[in-house]
């Protein structure tokens, strides 16, 4: 029954966020008068405040949800969260583009104004370029996030990101003195607590960037798990984390250096260790393989939840996992040899077999059944190729579609299974996976 009762709980918090939002944002529009000489008119100011009120009122939203440390007190799937922070900002900007098209033409046809002819002798037009600096800022953010956001790498897109903290500050000083609807309708205290909020969101989230909300841990050991991969075990050297199984942390070396998020991998509630586990890259990751015991470390978290979906179940256990993807299942099969009773298999891709992290843990487990997948070493006498469903039926002893399957890998793999999957007959509400890398 808790088990159902968990579920339940999840589904409901998941729509009462999306109530909110379904609630929210289309507020504003209540206050706007729509009085106007001609049908023609009307449409065009309902146009352009959409896009200035219902688009603002989105992208405060999608700040929300872009920050973890609030986001995850609305819920604790950060990949849930994510994905709708992502739909959202995609959202307010073509909302927020209707202003710029249809609020020239609402003052060209009513008032014969023209809105791009600036003079910047009067104070309102000045209020005016600030809107238009907001909406290159933000056509600037669109570009770089979904045009070259690989391209660019984490480091440099973050960097380019971050000017989006700029753009409700310049929204709300644009609106404010020359926004007809807010001067003169309540609409003005809705739109000062909007302000409030969104300044307390970006006043937080740089804070967390200097390192506030981040707990020291002293590394306690490194050791190397397989080529290019090692597993740093760090002790509270102040307030404690307990992640649960699956959960991740975001790492750094320096209080107010760069970030990476890993999968608490190991974790002694008595101690408050944690260990997590590294496989040489880019980036942090690269940084990491030189961390010596002795050396302070920075946490934040921790967050997710996945592999907490198999613990609501009974169902066949199958996980994949792909590389260093292999972390959020080591707690996982942990509990399982501890507490056996279902049936629990793991198919494990690598390139290579010195790649196998964890090989001794692995083989020496008793109720998960490991089954080895190398792809680019002809002479490996085990399976060869790459995780499929084919390969998984070939072990699987129960029918897949009751299988309750957990995935954590490259994305290419993920998709590719996660289609796989669907197309065998596998219910989606029982294929979970995580986000890997950024």
């Amino acid at each position: 029954m808790k088990q159902n009762l968990d579920a339940g709980a999840i589904r409901v918090r998941k729509m009462v966020l999306l109530v909110l939002l379904a609630v929210s944002a289309p507020l504003p529009m209540l206050f706007v008068q729509y009085e106007e000489p001609t049908t023609t008119l009307v449409v065009v100011k309902a146009l352009a405040k959409t896009g200035s009120l219902i688009g603002t009122v989105l992208m405060v939203w999608q700040f929300i949800l872009g920050f973890r440390v609030v986001s995850t007190l609305f819920h604790k799937d950060l990949l849930w969260l994510v994905k709708l922070h992502e739909r959202l900002g995609a959202a307010a900007i073509l909302l927020i583009l209707l202003h710029p098209i249809f609020i020239p033409i609402y003052y060209a046809v009513k008032l014969d104004i023209n809105l791009f002819a600036l003079d910047l002798g009067r104070a309102s037009s000045w209020f005016v370029l600030l809107g238009m600096v907001a909406m290159a800022l933000l056509l600037f953010i669109f570009v770089t996030s979904v045009f070259f956001r690989k391209r660019l790498g984490y480091g440099r897109w973050f960097a380019t990101h971050v000017t989006a903290y700029l753009v409700l500050p310049l929204a709300f000083i644009h609106a404010f003195p020359i926004g007809g609807t807010l001067r003169q309708t309540p609409l003005f205290w809705y739109w000062i607590l909007l302000a409030a909020v969104a300044g307390a969101v970006i006043v937080a989230r740089v804070l967390t960037l200097f390192g506030w909300r981040v707990y020291g841990h002293d590394v306690t050991d490194a050791r190397k798990l397989a080529e290019g991969v090692t597993e740093l075990t760090m002790r509270p050297s102040g307030r404690p984390i307990s992640p649960a199984i699956g959960q991740f942390v975001y790492v750094r070396r320096r209080r107010a250096g760069a970030q990476r998020p890993y999968t608490a991998c190991r974790y002694d509630a008595d101690s408050g260790q944690v260990s997590i586990a590294a496989k040489s890259g880019r980036g942090l990751s690269v940084r990491l393989q030189d961390v010596r015991p002795g050396e302070h470390i920075y946490l934040d978290g921790p967050y997710g939840v996945f592999g907490q979906e198999a613990l609501r179940t009974e169902r066949p256990l199958v996980m994949a996992a792909g590389g260093i993807g292999i972390t959020p299942f080591i707690r996982l099969m942990e509990r399982i040899e501890r507490n056996p009773g279902r049936a629990a298999y793991l198919f494990y891709g690598n390139l290579r077999a010195d790649r196998i992290a964890y090989r001794e843990e692995l083989d020496a487990l008793q109720h998960v059944e490991v089954v080895h997948v190398i792809s680019d070493e002809p002479d490996y006498q085990g399976e060869k190729g790459f995780i499929t469903v084919d390969l998984i039926g070939r072990y699987v002893r129960e029918p897949i579609a009751e299988c309750e399957v957990l995935i954590c890998g490259p994305p290419v793999m993920t998709e590719k299974l996660e289609n796989a999957l669907l197309a065998a007959g596998v219910p989606d509400e029982q294929i979970h996976h995580e986000l890997f890398g950024f």
